[in-house]
């Protein structure tokens, strides 16, 4: 149950940002630096969430390799 609320709040939150980054695009009124700075700030968020996912995963499957023992 509480994989499909995680999925369900990362799901929400790609289409909320996705949703606000598709209309800083549209808009012809924004300097163009300005749009590649938010893409790569975006980015590098979910690059990090990311990275920090999967080290707590891989953290995880370690220590429960030392229960066995």
């Amino acid at each position: 149950m509480t994989k499909i609320g995680y999925l369900s709040i990362i799901t929400g939150i790609l289409i909320f940002v996705g949703y606000g980054m598709y209309q800083l695009m549209i808009d012809l009124s924004m300097p163009y630096i300005l749009k590649l700075a938010l893409i790569l700030i975006v980015l590098g968020i979910v690059v990090v969430i990311g990275k920090q996912i999967f080290d707590r995963k891989a953290e995880k499957s370690e220590t429960e390799d030392y229960k066995k023992y």
